[in-house]
Protein backbone atom coordinates (compact mmCIF):
# COMPACT_ATOMS: atom_id res chain seq x y z
CA UNK A 1 0.00 0.00 0.00
CA UNK A 2 1.78 3.29 1.35
CA UNK A 3 3.07 2.62 4.49
CA UNK A 4 6.83 2.95 3.58
CA UNK A 5 9.02 6.68 4.38
CA UNK A 6 9.94 8.79 1.22
CA UNK A 7 13.20 8.29 0.17
CA UNK A 8 15.67 5.93 -0.54
CA UNK A 9 15.83 2.08 1.53
CA UNK A 10 18.84 -0.10 2.09
CA UNK A 11 18.46 -3.05 -0.44
CA UNK A 12 22.05 -4.11 -0.93
CA UNK A 13 22.78 -6.04 -4.27
CA UNK A 14 18.80 -7.56 -4.06
CA UNK A 15 18.40 -7.22 -7.85
CA UNK A 16 21.85 -9.65 -8.95
CA UNK A 17 21.42 -11.33 -11.94
CA UNK A 18 18.27 -9.41 -12.93
CA UNK A 19 17.69 -7.34 -15.70
CA UNK A 20 15.59 -4.09 -15.80
CA UNK A 21 14.07 -2.52 -18.92
CA UNK A 22 13.61 1.39 -19.23
CA UNK A 23 11.66 2.53 -22.43
CA UNK A 24 12.70 5.97 -23.52
CA UNK A 25 12.19 8.42 -26.33
CA UNK A 26 12.73 12.21 -26.60
CA UNK A 27 11.45 14.58 -23.86
CA UNK A 28 12.78 12.16 -21.03
CA UNK A 29 13.14 13.61 -17.70
CA UNK A 30 17.32 13.49 -17.45
CA UNK A 31 17.43 13.36 -13.62
CA UNK A 32 14.48 10.20 -13.71
CA UNK A 33 16.96 8.47 -16.19
CA UNK A 34 20.17 9.34 -14.45
CA UNK A 35 18.47 7.74 -11.01
CA UNK A 36 17.66 4.68 -13.23
CA UNK A 37 21.05 3.71 -14.20
CA UNK A 38 22.31 4.88 -10.08
CA UNK A 39 20.26 3.03 -8.55
CA UNK A 40 19.55 0.02 -10.35
CA UNK A 41 23.03 -0.62 -10.48
CA UNK A 42 24.12 -0.09 -7.15
CA UNK A 43 21.29 -3.13 -6.63
CA UNK A 44 23.20 -5.39 -8.91
CA UNK A 45 20.72 -4.80 -11.40
CA UNK A 46 21.21 -4.47 -15.17
CA UNK A 47 19.41 -1.67 -16.99
CA UNK A 48 18.59 -1.52 -20.67
CA UNK A 49 17.37 1.51 -22.08
CA UNK A 50 15.36 0.49 -25.27
CA UNK A 51 12.85 2.29 -27.86
CA UNK A 52 11.70 2.40 -31.43
CA UNK A 53 15.03 2.52 -33.55
CA UNK A 54 13.32 2.70 -37.30
CA UNK A 55 15.98 0.47 -38.40
CA UNK A 56 19.06 2.41 -37.21
CA UNK A 57 21.42 0.39 -35.05
CA UNK A 58 21.15 3.48 -32.88
CA UNK A 59 19.04 6.70 -31.71
CA UNK A 60 19.84 9.65 -30.00
CA UNK A 61 17.30 11.41 -27.99
CA UNK A 62 16.91 14.89 -26.60
CA UNK A 63 15.22 16.35 -23.90
CA UNK A 64 14.84 19.98 -22.84
CA UNK A 65 13.09 19.12 -19.83
CA UNK A 66 14.41 21.36 -16.58
CA UNK A 67 17.59 22.37 -18.96
CA UNK A 68 16.57 26.21 -19.19
CA UNK A 69 19.85 28.42 -19.54
CA UNK A 70 21.33 24.70 -19.86
CA UNK A 71 22.26 22.21 -23.18
CA UNK A 72 19.87 19.59 -24.24
CA UNK A 73 20.43 16.79 -22.85
CA UNK A 74 20.82 13.43 -25.02
CA UNK A 75 20.63 9.84 -24.59
CA UNK A 76 22.14 7.54 -26.95
CA UNK A 77 19.66 3.98 -27.11
CA UNK A 78 21.49 1.21 -28.85
CA UNK A 79 18.46 -1.58 -28.04
CA UNK A 80 15.58 -2.05 -30.17
CA UNK A 81 12.32 -2.55 -28.88
CA UNK A 82 12.19 -5.01 -31.50
CA UNK A 83 15.02 -7.34 -30.57
CA UNK A 84 14.07 -7.12 -26.74
CA UNK A 85 12.13 -10.32 -25.06
CA UNK A 86 9.52 -9.22 -22.29
CA UNK A 87 10.82 -12.43 -20.91
CA UNK A 88 14.20 -11.17 -20.86
CA UNK A 89 13.09 -8.91 -17.85
CA UNK A 90 12.53 -8.75 -14.43
CA UNK A 91 10.99 -5.28 -14.81
CA UNK A 92 9.86 -3.09 -17.29
CA UNK A 93 9.53 0.84 -16.80
CA UNK A 94 7.93 3.36 -18.81
CA UNK A 95 10.00 6.22 -18.53
CA UNK A 96 8.09 9.56 -17.65
CA UNK A 97 6.83 13.05 -19.51
CA UNK A 98 6.23 12.51 -22.96
CA UNK A 99 8.17 9.35 -23.59
CA UNK A 100 5.24 7.65 -23.58
CA UNK A 101 3.43 9.64 -26.31
CA UNK A 102 6.25 9.46 -28.40
CA UNK A 103 6.08 5.56 -28.12
CA UNK A 104 2.69 4.92 -29.54
CA UNK A 105 3.47 6.49 -33.11
CA UNK A 106 2.22 3.72 -35.41
CA UNK A 107 2.85 3.45 -39.20
CA UNK A 108 -0.54 3.84 -41.26
CA UNK A 109 -0.30 1.67 -44.24
CA UNK A 110 -0.85 4.32 -47.54
CA UNK A 111 -4.52 4.07 -48.62
CA UNK A 112 -6.18 2.87 -45.54
CA UNK A 113 -7.76 5.20 -43.28
CA UNK A 114 -6.88 5.90 -39.76
CA UNK A 115 -8.70 3.77 -37.16
CA UNK A 116 -8.51 3.01 -33.22
CA UNK A 117 -7.34 -0.61 -33.51
CA UNK A 118 -3.60 0.71 -35.35
CA UNK A 119 -2.77 2.17 -32.25
CA UNK A 120 -2.20 -1.13 -30.19
CA UNK A 121 0.09 -2.09 -33.27
CA UNK A 122 2.82 0.51 -32.16
CA UNK A 123 5.80 -1.57 -30.71
CA UNK A 124 5.96 -0.07 -27.31
CA UNK A 125 2.54 -0.53 -27.30
CA UNK A 126 2.58 -4.37 -27.92
CA UNK A 127 5.54 -4.64 -25.61
CA UNK A 128 4.34 -3.21 -22.61
CA UNK A 129 0.83 -5.10 -23.07
CA UNK A 130 2.96 -8.34 -22.93
CA UNK A 131 4.58 -7.47 -19.96
CA UNK A 132 1.01 -6.58 -18.66
CA UNK A 133 -0.17 -9.86 -19.12
CA UNK A 134 3.39 -11.57 -17.41
CA UNK A 135 2.31 -11.45 -13.94
CA UNK A 136 6.34 -12.44 -13.07
CA UNK A 137 7.45 -8.83 -14.80
CA UNK A 138 6.81 -6.09 -12.50
CA UNK A 139 5.52 -3.13 -14.41
CA UNK A 140 6.17 0.16 -13.72
CA UNK A 141 4.54 3.74 -14.82
CA UNK A 142 5.54 7.04 -13.73
CA UNK A 143 4.23 10.20 -14.11
CA UNK A 144 2.46 10.07 -17.70
CA UNK A 145 3.47 7.12 -18.11
CA UNK A 146 -0.13 4.53 -17.86
CA UNK A 147 -0.38 6.85 -21.48
CA UNK A 148 1.75 3.21 -23.14
CA UNK A 149 -1.87 1.54 -21.35
CA UNK A 150 -4.49 3.67 -23.53
CA UNK A 151 -4.77 1.96 -26.73
CA UNK A 152 -5.38 -1.31 -24.08
CA UNK A 153 -7.71 -0.23 -21.66
CA UNK A 154 -8.73 -3.17 -20.45
CA UNK A 155 -5.20 -4.02 -19.08
CA UNK A 156 -5.64 -1.60 -16.43
CA UNK A 157 -9.11 -1.01 -16.24
CA UNK A 158 -10.16 -1.96 -12.30
CA UNK A 159 -6.04 -1.45 -11.21
CA UNK A 160 -5.19 0.80 -8.32
CA UNK A 161 -2.95 3.33 -9.56
CA UNK A 162 -1.67 6.64 -9.34
CA UNK A 163 -0.12 9.50 -11.99
CA UNK A 164 -0.02 13.40 -12.64
CA UNK A 165 -2.86 15.44 -11.95
CA UNK A 166 -3.04 15.79 -15.80
CA UNK A 167 -3.64 12.18 -16.01
CA UNK A 168 -6.59 11.67 -13.89
CA UNK A 169 -9.02 11.75 -16.82
CA UNK A 170 -6.62 9.24 -18.68
CA UNK A 171 -6.70 6.66 -16.14
CA UNK A 172 -10.33 7.02 -15.06
CA UNK A 173 -11.71 6.84 -18.87
CA UNK A 174 -8.82 3.42 -18.84
CA UNK A 175 -10.93 2.21 -16.81
CA UNK A 176 -8.47 2.73 -13.71
CA UNK A 177 -9.10 2.88 -10.64
CA UNK A 178 -7.23 6.51 -9.21
CA UNK A 179 -5.48 6.27 -5.60
CA UNK A 180 -4.23 9.84 -3.98
CA UNK A 181 -1.25 8.47 -2.18
CA UNK A 182 0.91 10.77 0.38
CA UNK A 183 4.13 8.69 -0.55
CA UNK A 184 3.03 9.46 -4.58
CA UNK A 185 3.78 5.64 -5.06
CA UNK A 186 0.83 2.85 -5.31
CA UNK A 187 1.39 -0.73 -5.60
CA UNK A 188 -1.04 -3.30 -7.27
CA UNK A 189 0.28 -6.37 -7.36
CA UNK A 190 2.17 -6.39 -10.12
CA UNK A 191 1.88 -3.06 -11.00
CA UNK A 192 3.81 0.33 -9.52
CA UNK A 193 2.94 3.92 -10.24
CA UNK A 194 4.35 6.68 -9.29
CA UNK A 195 2.91 10.55 -9.07
CA UNK A 196 6.32 12.16 -10.70
CA UNK A 197 9.58 12.40 -10.98
CA UNK A 198 9.76 13.69 -7.09
CA UNK A 199 8.93 10.05 -6.64
CA UNK A 200 12.11 8.10 -8.24
CA UNK A 201 14.00 6.60 -5.66
CA UNK A 202 11.36 5.20 -3.72
CA UNK A 203 9.41 4.09 -7.58
CA UNK A 204 12.78 2.38 -8.01
CA UNK A 205 13.24 0.66 -4.79
CA UNK A 206 9.74 -0.33 -4.52
CA UNK A 207 9.87 -2.25 -8.16
CA UNK A 208 13.52 -4.14 -6.31
CA UNK A 209 11.44 -5.33 -3.46
CA UNK A 210 8.86 -6.72 -5.55
CA UNK A 211 11.27 -8.49 -8.26
CA UNK A 212 13.20 -9.92 -5.06
CA UNK A 213 9.83 -11.68 -3.71
CA UNK A 214 8.64 -12.57 -7.58
CA UNK A 215 12.40 -14.38 -7.07
CA UNK A 216 11.42 -15.85 -4.06
CA UNK A 217 8.25 -17.62 -5.62
CA UNK A 218 6.30 -15.28 -2.81
CA UNK A 219 2.63 -13.93 -4.20
CA UNK A 220 1.88 -10.91 -5.28
CA UNK A 221 -0.81 -9.20 -3.27
CA UNK A 222 -3.51 -6.72 -5.25
CA UNK A 223 -4.27 -3.17 -3.63
CA UNK A 224 -7.66 -5.06 -2.75
CA UNK A 225 -6.21 -7.53 -1.11
CA UNK A 226 -3.47 -5.47 0.93
CA UNK A 227 -6.61 -2.79 1.75
CA UNK A 228 -8.57 -6.10 3.15
CA UNK A 229 -5.85 -7.30 5.36
CA UNK A 230 -5.45 -3.73 6.54
CA UNK A 231 -8.82 -4.34 7.91
CA UNK A 232 -7.39 -7.71 9.74
CA UNK A 233 -9.32 -9.67 7.44
CA UNK A 234 -13.02 -8.42 8.38
CA UNK A 235 -15.41 -8.08 5.87
CA UNK A 236 -17.55 -5.18 5.15
CA UNK A 237 -20.44 -4.19 3.38
CA UNK A 238 -21.21 -0.65 2.65
CA UNK A 239 -25.23 0.11 2.15
CA UNK A 240 -26.04 3.51 0.41
CA UNK A 241 -29.40 5.03 1.74
CA UNK A 242 -32.05 7.16 0.38
CA UNK A 243 -32.26 10.67 2.10
CA UNK A 244 -35.92 10.52 0.01
CA UNK A 245 -37.22 7.30 1.64
CA UNK A 246 -35.60 3.75 1.51
CA UNK A 247 -37.89 1.01 2.88
CA UNK A 248 -37.33 -0.35 5.85
CA UNK A 249 -37.07 -3.96 5.46
CA UNK A 250 -34.80 -3.59 2.54
CA UNK A 251 -32.26 -2.37 4.92
CA UNK A 252 -32.95 -4.30 8.07
CA UNK A 253 -33.60 -7.76 6.34
CA UNK A 254 -30.05 -7.95 5.19
CA UNK A 255 -28.41 -6.04 7.54
CA UNK A 256 -29.16 -8.89 10.18
CA UNK A 257 -27.61 -11.20 7.64
CA UNK A 258 -24.72 -9.13 7.82
CA UNK A 259 -24.67 -9.44 11.14
CA UNK A 260 -25.56 -13.34 11.76
CA UNK A 261 -22.54 -13.80 9.40
CA UNK A 262 -20.27 -11.57 11.42
CA UNK A 263 -20.05 -9.25 8.18
CA UNK A 264 -19.55 -5.32 9.37
CA UNK A 265 -21.49 -3.02 8.04
CA UNK A 266 -21.91 1.09 8.04
CA UNK A 267 -23.74 3.32 5.18
CA UNK A 268 -23.64 6.53 3.31
CA UNK A 269 -26.65 8.55 1.75
CA UNK A 270 -25.71 9.89 -1.77
CA UNK A 271 -25.62 13.66 -0.89
CA UNK A 272 -25.31 12.99 3.20
CA UNK A 273 -28.28 14.12 3.96
CA UNK A 274 -30.37 12.34 6.87
CA UNK A 275 -31.50 8.66 5.53
CA UNK A 276 -35.54 8.78 5.46
CA UNK A 277 -37.38 5.78 5.97
CA UNK A 278 -41.04 5.33 4.00
CA UNK A 279 -43.39 5.77 6.96
CA UNK A 280 -45.46 2.54 5.79
CA UNK A 281 -42.59 0.49 5.77
CA UNK A 282 -42.86 0.25 9.53
CA UNK A 283 -46.49 0.05 9.42
CA UNK A 284 -47.69 -3.87 9.52
CA UNK A 285 -51.35 -3.26 8.60
CA UNK A 286 -50.36 -1.11 5.77
CA UNK A 287 -51.68 -2.92 2.40
CA UNK A 288 -49.89 -2.79 -0.73
CA UNK A 289 -52.05 -1.49 -3.38
CA UNK A 290 -50.85 -3.66 -6.66
CA UNK A 291 -50.27 -6.48 -4.31
CA UNK A 292 -53.93 -5.72 -2.42
CA UNK A 293 -52.07 -7.81 0.39
CA UNK A 294 -50.05 -6.80 3.37
CA UNK A 295 -46.01 -6.43 2.94
CA UNK A 296 -44.38 -5.81 6.63
CA UNK A 297 -44.54 -8.40 9.68
CA UNK A 298 -45.16 -7.19 13.32
CA UNK A 299 -41.64 -8.60 13.89
CA UNK A 300 -40.09 -6.48 10.80
CA UNK A 301 -41.88 -2.93 11.72
CA UNK A 302 -40.26 -3.64 14.90
CA UNK A 303 -36.97 -4.00 14.54
CA UNK A 304 -37.40 -0.95 11.40
CA UNK A 305 -38.75 1.14 14.11
CA UNK A 306 -35.88 -0.02 16.34
CA UNK A 307 -33.07 0.91 13.74
CA UNK A 308 -34.50 3.89 12.98
CA UNK A 309 -35.07 5.17 16.32
CA UNK A 310 -31.55 3.98 17.42
CA UNK A 311 -27.98 6.04 16.38
CA UNK A 312 -26.98 3.49 13.80
CA UNK A 313 -28.18 6.03 11.16
CA UNK A 314 -26.92 8.96 13.24
CA UNK A 315 -24.02 11.44 11.08
CA UNK A 316 -24.71 9.82 7.45
CA UNK A 317 -21.51 10.29 5.59
CA UNK A 318 -22.11 11.19 1.59
CA UNK A 319 -21.16 8.64 -1.00
CA UNK A 320 -18.51 10.76 -2.56
CA UNK A 321 -16.46 10.46 0.87
CA UNK A 322 -16.49 6.95 -0.08
CA UNK A 323 -13.68 5.21 -0.84
CA UNK A 324 -14.17 1.66 -2.89
CA UNK A 325 -11.02 -0.12 -0.44
CA UNK A 326 -12.79 0.08 2.80
CA UNK A 327 -15.61 -2.24 1.91
CA UNK A 328 -15.67 -5.60 0.25
CA UNK A 329 -19.41 -5.23 -1.49
CA UNK A 330 -22.17 -2.55 -1.92
CA UNK A 331 -25.90 -2.51 -1.50
CA UNK A 332 -28.47 -0.38 -2.66
CA UNK A 333 -31.23 -0.40 -0.34
CA UNK A 334 -34.46 -0.07 -2.17
CA UNK A 335 -38.04 2.33 -1.94
CA UNK A 336 -39.26 5.00 -3.79
CA UNK A 337 -36.57 7.36 -2.66
CA UNK A 338 -33.84 6.48 -4.81
CA UNK A 339 -35.55 7.34 -7.91
CA UNK A 340 -35.01 10.87 -6.44
CA UNK A 341 -31.60 10.90 -5.30
CA UNK A 342 -29.59 7.50 -6.47
CA UNK A 343 -30.33 7.86 -9.89
CA UNK A 344 -28.43 10.96 -11.09
CA UNK A 345 -25.86 11.02 -8.20
CA UNK A 346 -22.44 11.24 -10.26
CA UNK A 347 -20.63 10.29 -7.10
CA UNK A 348 -22.73 6.95 -6.90
CA UNK A 349 -22.38 6.19 -10.20
CA UNK A 350 -18.30 6.40 -10.22
CA UNK A 351 -18.66 4.27 -7.49
CA UNK A 352 -20.89 1.58 -8.83
CA UNK A 353 -18.43 2.03 -11.88
CA UNK A 354 -15.20 1.32 -9.67
CA UNK A 355 -17.13 -1.46 -8.10
CA UNK A 356 -17.92 -2.76 -11.53
CA UNK A 357 -13.88 -2.27 -12.92
CA UNK A 358 -12.97 -4.43 -9.88
CA UNK A 359 -15.22 -7.15 -9.92
CA UNK A 360 -16.74 -6.26 -6.73
CA UNK A 361 -20.22 -7.16 -5.50
CA UNK A 362 -23.00 -4.78 -5.95
CA UNK A 363 -25.86 -5.64 -4.67
CA UNK A 364 -29.26 -3.63 -5.67
CA UNK A 365 -32.92 -3.75 -4.31
CA UNK A 366 -36.09 -2.97 -5.78
CA UNK A 367 -36.15 0.90 -7.71
CA UNK A 368 -32.35 1.16 -6.53
CA UNK A 369 -31.63 -1.36 -9.35
CA UNK A 370 -31.78 1.94 -11.70
CA UNK A 371 -28.88 3.52 -10.01
CA UNK A 372 -27.01 0.41 -12.05
CA UNK A 373 -28.80 1.44 -15.55
CA UNK A 374 -27.03 5.37 -15.57
CA UNK A 375 -23.88 3.87 -14.23
CA UNK A 376 -20.95 4.16 -16.62
CA UNK A 377 -17.71 5.28 -17.24
CA UNK A 378 -17.45 8.32 -15.29
CA UNK A 379 -18.15 11.62 -17.90
CA UNK A 380 -19.07 9.71 -20.81
CA UNK A 381 -22.98 9.28 -21.40
CA UNK A 382 -22.78 7.40 -24.42
CA UNK A 383 -21.04 4.08 -23.42
CA UNK A 384 -23.51 0.97 -22.49
CA UNK A 385 -24.73 0.81 -18.62
CA UNK A 386 -22.49 -1.57 -16.34
CA UNK A 387 -24.99 -4.08 -16.74
CA UNK A 388 -25.47 -4.40 -20.24
CA UNK A 389 -25.41 -7.75 -21.56
CA UNK A 390 -26.36 -8.88 -17.64
CA UNK A 391 -29.33 -10.72 -16.41
CA UNK A 392 -31.09 -8.76 -13.55
CA UNK A 393 -34.63 -8.29 -11.76
CA UNK A 394 -36.32 -5.31 -10.13
CA UNK A 395 -39.62 -3.95 -9.37
CA UNK A 396 -41.93 -4.97 -13.01
CA UNK A 397 -44.37 -3.49 -14.14
CA UNK A 398 -47.56 -5.20 -12.83
CA UNK A 399 -46.42 -4.35 -9.50
CA UNK A 400 -46.06 -0.47 -9.81
CA UNK A 401 -48.34 2.29 -8.49
CA UNK A 402 -50.37 3.85 -11.14
CA UNK A 403 -52.24 5.94 -9.26
CA UNK A 404 -51.44 8.60 -6.23
CA UNK A 405 -51.78 5.80 -3.90
CA UNK A 406 -49.48 6.42 -0.98
CA UNK A 407 -48.55 9.64 -2.00
CA UNK A 408 -46.67 11.42 1.33
CA UNK A 409 -45.03 14.80 -0.40
CA UNK A 410 -41.66 14.95 -1.97
CA UNK A 411 -39.04 16.46 0.63
CA UNK A 412 -36.35 14.83 2.61
CA UNK A 413 -39.11 15.69 5.91
CA UNK A 414 -41.83 13.57 4.28
CA UNK A 415 -40.53 10.92 2.01
CA UNK A 416 -42.91 9.64 -1.26
CA UNK A 417 -44.31 5.90 -1.72
CA UNK A 418 -45.24 6.04 -5.26
CA UNK A 419 -42.96 5.24 -8.27
CA UNK A 420 -41.60 7.98 -10.32
CA UNK A 421 -40.17 5.66 -13.08
CA UNK A 422 -41.08 2.41 -14.89
CA UNK A 423 -38.31 0.78 -13.97
CA UNK A 424 -38.86 -2.29 -16.14
CA UNK A 425 -38.42 -0.54 -19.13
CA UNK A 426 -35.56 1.30 -17.98
CA UNK A 427 -34.03 -2.02 -17.24
CA UNK A 428 -34.51 -3.49 -19.95
CA UNK A 429 -33.17 -0.65 -22.32
CA UNK A 430 -29.83 -0.71 -19.93
CA UNK A 431 -29.75 -4.61 -20.21
CA UNK A 432 -29.47 -4.35 -24.06
CA UNK A 433 -30.40 -7.17 -26.17
CA UNK A 434 -27.88 -9.92 -25.53
CA UNK A 435 -29.12 -9.29 -21.67
CA UNK A 436 -32.52 -10.11 -19.93
CA UNK A 437 -35.00 -8.38 -17.23
CA UNK A 438 -36.72 -11.27 -15.06
CA UNK A 439 -39.87 -9.96 -13.60
CA UNK A 440 -40.51 -13.54 -12.59
CA UNK A 441 -43.99 -12.82 -11.41
CA UNK A 442 -44.66 -16.60 -11.32
CA UNK A 443 -42.53 -17.19 -8.51
CA UNK A 444 -42.75 -15.61 -4.62
CA UNK A 445 -38.72 -14.66 -4.61
CA UNK A 446 -37.45 -12.38 -7.31
CA UNK A 447 -33.19 -12.55 -7.01
CA UNK A 448 -30.94 -12.55 -9.89
CA UNK A 449 -27.08 -13.23 -9.55
CA UNK A 450 -25.11 -12.29 -12.78
CA UNK A 451 -21.89 -11.36 -10.81
CA UNK A 452 -20.56 -8.76 -9.96
CA UNK A 453 -23.99 -7.93 -9.64
CA UNK A 454 -26.67 -9.36 -7.19
CA UNK A 455 -30.37 -7.83 -8.10
CA UNK A 456 -33.78 -8.14 -6.25
CA UNK A 457 -37.43 -7.66 -7.20
CA UNK A 458 -39.08 -6.26 -3.99
CA UNK A 459 -39.79 -6.14 -0.25
CA UNK A 460 -40.23 -9.84 -0.02
CA UNK A 461 -36.84 -10.41 -1.93
CA UNK A 462 -34.95 -8.70 1.35
CA UNK A 463 -33.51 -11.14 2.95
CA UNK A 464 -32.69 -13.39 0.18
CA UNK A 465 -30.95 -10.44 -1.31
CA UNK A 466 -28.68 -10.51 1.98
CA UNK A 467 -28.20 -14.19 1.48
CA UNK A 468 -26.90 -13.97 -1.66
CA UNK A 469 -24.40 -10.98 -0.90
CA UNK A 470 -23.50 -13.23 2.17
CA UNK A 471 -22.93 -16.74 0.30
CA UNK A 472 -20.66 -14.84 -2.59
CA UNK A 473 -18.60 -12.57 0.06
CA UNK A 474 -17.68 -16.09 1.85
CA UNK A 475 -17.02 -17.37 -1.56
CA UNK A 476 -14.85 -14.95 -2.53
CA UNK A 477 -12.91 -14.90 1.36
CA UNK A 478 -13.42 -18.80 2.35
CA UNK A 479 -11.80 -17.94 5.29
CA UNK A 480 -13.94 -15.80 6.60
Amino acid sequence: MEDKAKGEVDLKKILAGHKVAVLVESEFIPEEIQIYKKRFTELGAEVHFVSRLWGYPSARFVSDVDQIGKPLEILEVHRDLKDCRVSDYSAIIMAANYTSVRLRMFNTPEGVPVNPEMSREAPAVRFFAEAMKNPRVIKGALCHGLWILSPNPELIRGRRVICHEVMVADVRNMGAIYVPSKVGVIVDGDLVSGHSKDEVPLFVDTIAQLVERVAKGQRLESYETQAFQKREGQLKVHVVLSSFGFWGEELVAPVQEFEKAGIDWDYSTPYGHPPRVVGVSMDPDYVDPPLNRKVTSCEMAKAVREMVESDRLNNPRKVGNVHLDEFDALLLVGGSGPVLDMNNCRDLQRLIYQCYAANKLVAAECYAVAALAFSRVPGDSHVRSVIWGKRVTGHPIPHDYTTEYGYEGVTPAFPFIGPAIPLEYVMRDAVGPDGEFRGNLDKEISVEVDLPFITSRSVAESRECGRQLVKHLKERHPRR
